[in-house]
C-alpha cells in the first residue's frame, strides 16, 4: 500500500478536535507556507540579511555569464572553485536570465525551494504517519524551524539540498515502508538523491546507502527485497538519478582533469578531517545532541514532557508505529554517524533530518496527549510563557525602542500585538492551536527583527556607494576599483548595482614591496572611480583624483550592545565603535567611460582570495 489509511481525527488521545479534517489541515498548512513566503520575500533585497558564504555562489554565478562558462564555477579571484557541484548554482543563473541580476534575484530559487520544502514535510508527514493532523503540526514546527528560516532568505544552496533530499526520502517512505512499486516513488527516491548528489555532493549516496540499508533491515516484512530497488519500475528512475548525478562530475574530469575532482573530495571529506588532533569527535557526542534539542525547540520539550507524563501513551506510540519510529531514528543517527567524525560543527548540516524527526514528534503528540490531562496543560503553560515572552519584549520595545529609532518602536508594538494576540487565541484552546500559533508568532518575531529593527542598527556600506557611484556615472556604464574592500562588500556592489557598473578586485597586502604598490599607483588611473577604506585613502591619493564620502558600514549588535543603547536611548555611542566607512576616489575628468586598463576582466588563476566558511 502507499500510505496509512487516514486515522479518525478524535481518538481517545487527539491532539486535534472532530472538525479538524484533512481539508482543513491542508488548508492551514497552505496558509502558513504562504505567509512564510510574503514575510521571506520582502526579506530579499536586504543587504542587512547578507551572509558571507553567498558571495560563493553569486560570485560564480557571475563569472560565469561574463564567460559564457555554465559549467565552472570559479571564486572572484577568477581561479576555479569546485568545492561544490553546479546545481547549487544553475537556480541562480536561471533567476539572474528572468528577474535579472540583483540580491532580490540571487536569492528568489532558495526561497522558493524551501517553500517546496514546507510543502514535502507536509506530503512526508501524511506518508508516515497516515494523519493530516500530523502533517499540519509538521509544518507549523517546520516554519518556526531556525534553519529554516535562516536558509530561505540567502542564497546558499542548504535549501537546495534540503528539498531534493525531502523528495528522495519520500520516495524511500513508499518504497521501504510502504510497499510500492510504483515507478513514480522510485523515481522520487533516485532522482532526488541524483539532484542532492549534484547539489551538494555525497549525501546523495549516503540517502541510497540508507535505502539499502533499510531494505535490507525492513524487507520480510512486507516482502521486499533488495531486488526490488532495481526492478523493472525502478530502471527510469535510476537512469534518471545517475545521468543528473554524473554528468557534471564527468564534464569537469573531461575538461580539468584529477585537479577538479580532488577539489571536490577535499571540501566533501579531507578537509573536514584534517585536524591533528581528534578530541573535537568527543565534543561532537555531547555538542550535536544538545544542540539538536534546542533546534527543535520548543517542540523537543513538548516531546519531553509527554513522556514524564503520559508515558505510557507514548510506550503504546511506539510500539504501534515501531519501523516507522525506528527508520525516522536510524536517518538521524545515520547522518550523526557521519558529521561527528568531522572537526566543523554545523548545526545546520542535521537540517534534512529535521522534517520526519518533527513529524515523529507531532505523531507521538498526536497519540499521545489528550484533552485536559497533565500532558495538555503542561504544554500550554509552556506555550503561554512563550507568548508572555514575546509580548514582554515587545512592551520593552514600546517603552524604550522610540527613542533608539522609530522602527524598532515599531517592532515593540507588533511584538507587544502578536505576544498578547497569542494568548488570547490559544486560551483554553486545544494544543493543535497552540501549536500551530507558536509557528506563526516565531516567524513574525523573526522576521519582523530583520525587517524593523535590523536595519536600524546594522547599515551595510553598499547600497550609499552604489548610489553614489551612479550618481557620479550619470547613466553612462563606469568600471570601478575596490582596493581592499573586502570580498563581502565587493559582491554586495555587484548584486545591488545590477550590472550598471562593473567591480574590479584590487587587493594588496599591508606588507606589499614599495615598487609594487608604486607601479599599481600609476596603473590605477585607467579606472574613472576607486573605493577605498578610509584609514587607506592616504595610502591610495592619487593626483587628479578627488576624495567623495561613499558609505558606512555598521557592524550588528549583540546583545551586550543593544542594552547599553537601550540605557543610554541611543544606537550612536555603540555603533560608532563597529563603524568602517569606505570613500570614492573620482577621476577629475568630464569623461567617466574608462580606458582599457589590466582588471578590464577577472584575473585568472592564482589564489582564491576568499575564506571558505561552508
Amino acid at each position: 500500500m502507499d500510505a496509512p489509511v487516514e486515522q479518525s481525527d478524535a481518538p481517545a488521545a487527539a491532539l486535534s478536535p472532530a472538525t479538524m479534517s484533512a481539508a482543513r489541515c491542508r488548508g492551514i498548512a497552505a496558509a502558513l507556507i504562504l505567509v512564510f513566503c510574503a514575510l521571506s520575500a520582502m526579506m530579499l533585497p536586504m543587504s542587512a540579511r547578507y551572509k558571507g558564504d553567498e558571495k560563493f555562489y553569486t560570485n560564480a554565478v557571475l563569472q560565469m555569464r561574463d564567460r559564457g562558462d555554465y559549467l565552472t564555477p570559479r571564486y572572484d579571484s577568477g581561479a576555479l572553485r569546485f568545492r561544490k557541484p553546479i546545481m547549487a548554482y544553475w537556480p541562480m543563473v536561471a533567476s539572474f536570465e528572468a528577474l535579472g541580476v540583483s540580491l532580490m534575484s540571487a536569492r528568489v530559487p532558495y526561497l522558493l525551494a524551501m517553500c517546496g520544502v514546507l510543502g514535502m514535510a507536509y506530503a512526508l508527514a501524511r506518508r508516515l504517519f497516515g494523519r493530516s493532523d500530523v502533517a499540519l503540526l509538521t509544518v507549523a514546527m517546520l516554519v518556526a524551524n531556525v534553519h529554516t528560516l535562516a536558509s530561505a532568505t540567502r542564497s546558499t544552496p542548504d535549501a537546495l539540498q534540503a528539498i531534493w533530499m525531502i523528495v528522495s526520502f519520500y520516495g524511500l517512505v513508499g518504497v521501504a515502508l510502504r510497499g510500492s512499486r510504483r515507478w513514480t516513488d522510485y523515481l522520487w527516491f533516485y532522482g532526488g538523491a541524483g539532484l542532492t548528489f549534484a547539489t551538494k555532493g555525497g549525501l546523495g549516496l549516503v540517502l541510497i546507502l540508507f535505502g539499502v540499508l533499510i531494505v535490507a533491515w525492513r524487507g520480510r516484512r512486507n516482502d521486499t527485497r533488495l531486488r526490488d530497488l532495481v526492478r523493472p519500475a525502478a530502471i527510469p528512475g535510476i537512469v534518471i538519478g545517475l545521468a543528473v548525478a554524473a554528468f557534471w562530475y564527468i564534464a569537469i574530469y573531461l575538461r580539468y582533469g584529477n585537479d577538479a575532482i580532488a577539489m571536490f573530495l577535499a571540501d566533501q571529506v579531507g578537509d573536514r578531517l584534517d585536524a591533528p588532533s581528534k578530541l573535537y569527535v568527543l565534543v561532537n557526542l555531547v555538542r550535536y545532541p544538545a544542540m539538536l534539542l534546542l533546534d527543535l525547540a520548543p517542540y523537543s520539550v513538548f516531546a519531553i514532557i509527554a513522556w514524564l507524563t503520559a508515558r505510557d501513551r507514548v510506550r503504546a506510540f511506539v510500539a504501534e508505529h515501531r519501523e516507522t519510529v525506528v527508520f525516522v531514528l536510524a536517518w538521524y543517527g545515520l547522518l550523526f554517524a557521519i558529521f561527528v567524525l568531522g572537526d566543523t560543527f554545523r548545526t545546520r548540516y542535521f537540517y534534512p533530518a529535521h522534517p520526519p524527526l518533527l513529524a515523529l514528534i507531532a505523531a507521538m503528540l498526536c497519540h499521545a496527549v489528550g484533552r485536559d490531562d497533565r500532558a495538555h496543560k503542561l504544554i500550554g503553560v509552556v506555550t503561554g510563557m512563550i507568548f508572555v515572552a514575546v509580548a514582554l519584549v515587545g512592551l520593552g520595545g514600546v517603552i524604550g525602542g522610540w527613542a533608539l529609532a522609530p522602527s524598532v518602536g515599531v517592532s515593540g508594538v507588533v511584538l507587544l500585538v502578536t505576544g498578547v494576540t497569542a494568548l488570547i487565541v490559544t486560551r483554553n484552546r486545544w494544543i493543535v492551536a497552540q501549536i500551530v500559533t507558536i509557528g506563526l508568532v516565531v516567524l513574525i518575531a523573526d522576521r519582523q527583527y530583520d525587517l524593523l529593527v535590523r536595519p536600524a542598527t546594522y547599515a551595510a556600506a553598499s547600497p550609499a556607494m552604489t548610489t553614489r557611484v551612479l550618481e557620479l556615472a550619470a547613466g553612462r556604464h563606469v568600471e570601478v576599483g575596490a582596493i581592499n574592500a573586502g570580498s563581502d562588500v565587493r559582491t554586495q556592489l555587484r548584486l545591488v548595482a545590477r550590472e550598471r557598473f562593473t567591480v574590479h578586485t584590487i587587493d594588496v597586502r599591508g606588507d606589499a614591496p614599495a615598487e609594487d604598490v608604486a607601479a599599481l599607483r600609476a596603473a590605477l588611473p585607467a579606472l574613472p572611480i576607486l573605493i577605498v577604506r578610509a584609514e587607506e585613502v592616504e595610502r591610495w591619493r592619487l593626483a587628479g583624483y578627488s576624495v567623495v564620502p561613499g558609505g558606512v558600514e555598521t557592524a550588528p549588535l549583540s546583545l551586550k550592545d543593544a542594552l547599553a543603547c537601550v540605557a543610554e536611548r541611543s544606537l550612536d555611542p555603540v555603533r560608532e565603535d563597529g563603524k568602517r566607512a569606505y570613500v570614492l576616489l573620482v577621476r577629475d575628468s568630464r569623461d567617466m567611460v574608462a580606458g582599457d586598463g589590466p582588471w578590464k576582466t577577472p584575473r585568472e588563476g592564482g589564489a582564491s582570495g576568499d575564506d571558505e566558511e561552508e
